[in-house]
């Protein structure tokens, strides 16, 4: 399997992107500058910045690099003063021995402790119970980690009013610094003090931000506004990914009743060059998978790097000749490889035009990863299991998992269940000249686009009309815990998994009744069967069906809380929680989605 961190190393040539870049902050005439990587989830915005940094680190241009990671810091400190400090306290770890620089960057830290003061200020109800809420991050969490279950004894307020104490005592010479007397002009010899400070440095401070678009609309907001205190400044850059529609989303929620307009000019206003991560087409995400597959075949560094070179080379030539076959692919790898890597390669050329166009992946390189990852982990339990399915069965399967919808997902695994129906529609849809049949599911005619997939998906090989695909259904249920249809549940509690299923409103009578109506011994296996529901949920841009009974069963029942957020923390691990799921959860004790 291959991990989900973002690359260090580049298998879809976004090096011309970093390269632009790079080209940009290294031209003095350009700074100050800020640029915006922006892209999708996924779309490999991290890489770029990482490939960037390389990059520049490279150059003889003395830069001071400062990479920042926003959603680090959210819910334990003040992002806004967390930046500031990071800045500042990363140009002083590079000027360790130039006094004159030394004392200037103290006295940056000190006001920031401003910052973070009038934040600490404003929770005013946390400070009386001594809870620390914003700033000396690496002792407040050493504190609260020393905590047993959360729970506060004289001992540990007593600890966390002396921190809190402490804050306030560093910031208190600015507070009460009468010849600045407002926050604007504290802002301005902020910014004229960190001017001063940059004149004395060698070369420019770049400072590359990440992970905004994962973090709580008001923490992206403060990030941004925290930018602003040093744009245009001299010597300075901005790298800045981001998914701008996330942004934008934020910037609507953060100012109430803010216009289309206004969502799209406060991000103009802040980068002054976008610069966007292309979505990858047939010929990226085959050179990808290919890529992917061979560093797991080959460990011979000469060799990997005489493979990247022909794939990159490839890339560049794509906009006017054909990508390489899967033969011209084979030539560039050792002989003693070339069996393994035959058969994934041509697989690897037959699923990329469907990755590449099809919605529910769209060629992002994350979901194209998460999707080879899931048939390595199928493939290595059915070989386990000594189940009866080759990978390119396990492959085919798990692509329409990832694409189709929940109801159509459901409908091949009941389909599959019946050998002879199943022969039936596949020979339909593996014929040469197939039609829209009733004998088809329905969910898989409803609208063009789908039976569009169908038809491409169906055309993979192998055929499925003469196996028995019965053993998927089983593999399925142990690696996806698929739907049992409540066939374990007692009359009671399966008519009112029906209705929790369906319910949208949390406010709903009959969700209530339902819940009523569920013997106490069965609640968890209610929860159960709601989660193996919302486990083929494809897209969660927007609440599931079967989403509002599961949290109305937890609201009710704290072992099916738990079970819930168990689940919804299995599944956004290290990716961006939906917005409108965090807004739900935010007052739920149980929820630790962040």
């Amino acid at each position: 399997m291959w991990s989900d961190a973002e690359s260090t190393e580049d298998y879809l040539n976004f090096g011309e992107i970093a390269d632009l870049v790079t080209e940009i902050v290294s031209s003095p005439t350009m700074l100050p500058v800020s640029i915006g990587v922006f892209g999708n989830w996924g779309a490999g915005k991290s890489s770029v910045l990482n490939f960037a940094e390389t990059r520049l680190a490279q150059t003889d241009q003395k830069s001071i690099i400062v990479r920042f990671d926003a959603w680090l810091y959210q819910g334990y400190d003040d992002v806004r003063a967390s930046l500031l400090e990071t800045i500042i306290a990363t140009i002083g770890r590079h000027a360790e021995s130039d006094t004159k620089i030394g004392s200037r960057v103290k006295a940056l830290l000190k006001r920031v402790n401003w910052f973070r003061a009038v934040g600490l200020l404003a929770e005013g109800g946390l400070l009386a119970a001594g809870v620390p809420t914003g700033g000396i991050v690496s002792r407040g969490l050493g504190w609260l980690s020393g905590l047993s279950d959360w729970k506060f004894d004289g001992d540990d307020l007593a600890k966390g009013q002396d921190m809190v104490k402490e804050v306030k005592e560093g910031a208190e010479p600015f507070l009460k610094d009468e010849s600045l007397s407002s926050p604007p002009e504290k802002i301005a010899q902020f910014r004229e003090e960190y001017r001063e400070l940059l004149e004395d440095l060698p070369g420019p401070v770049v400072v590359i931000i990440d992970n905004l678009d994962r973090c709580l609309p008001r923490n992206a907001i403060q990030t941004l506004e925290a930018i602003r205190l040093f744009l245009f400044l001299p010597n300075t850059a901005f790298i800045i990914a981001a998914d701008e529609d996330m942004i934008r989303g934020a910037v609507a929620e953060h100012y109430s009743g803010a216009l289309e307009r206004h969502r799209i000019d406060y991000l103009d206003k802040l980068i002054q060059v976008p610069v966007r991560v292309p979505l990858a087409g047939v010929s990226e995400i085959t050179a990808y998978i290919c890529m992917l597959h061979f560093l797991q075949a080959v460990t011979e560094p000469e060799e990997r790097n005489k493979f990247r070179n022909f794939l990159e080379e490839s890339l560049r030539k794509v906009w006017h000749q054909d990508p390489p076959t899967v033969k011209q692919l084979l030539a560039a790898t050792p002989e003693d490889s070339r069996g393994e890597l035959e058969p994934r390669f041509t697989m690897a050329e037959r699923i990329a035009p469907l990755l590449a166009q099809t919605a529910g992946v769209a060629g992002n390189p994350r979901i194209v990863k998460r999707l080879l990852n899931t048939v390595k982990m199928r493939r290595s339990i059915a070989e386990r299991r000594r189940i009866p399915l080759d990978e390119a069965v396990i492959t085919k399967i798990v692509l329409f998992e990832r694409t189709m919808g929940n109801e159509a997902v459901e409908e091949f695994y009941t389909l599959i269940v019946d050998s002879q129906r199943s022969e039936k529609v596949f020979r339909i849809i593996e014929g040469q000249t197939p039609e829209k049949s009733e004998d088809l599911p329905e969910s898989w005619q409803k609208q063009d686009s789908t039976w569009a997939f169908i038809l491409n998906w169906s055309s993979l090989p192998p055929a499925f009309a003469s196996l028995d695909l019965r053993p998927a259904l089983y593999l399925a249920r142990e690696t996806r815990r698929h739907f049992r249809h409540g066939k374990d549940l007692s009359a009671e509690a399966a008519s009112s998994l029906e209705v929790l299923a369906r319910v949208t409103n949390q406010k709903s009578p009959n969700a209530k009744r339902a819940i009523e109506r569920v013997p106490e011994t069965e609640k968890e296996h209610v929860m159960d069967h709601l989660i193996q529901r919302l486990v083929g949920t494809l897209d969660w841009k927007d609440r599931p069906l079967g989403f509002t009974g599961a949290l109305l069963l937890a609201k009710d029942h704290s072992e099916s809380a738990r079970k819930l957020e168990s689940f919804l923390q299995g599944l956004f691990a290290g990716s961006r929680v939906p917005p409108w799921l965090l807004q739900t959860l935010k007052n739920e004790s149980w929820s630790k989605l962040s």
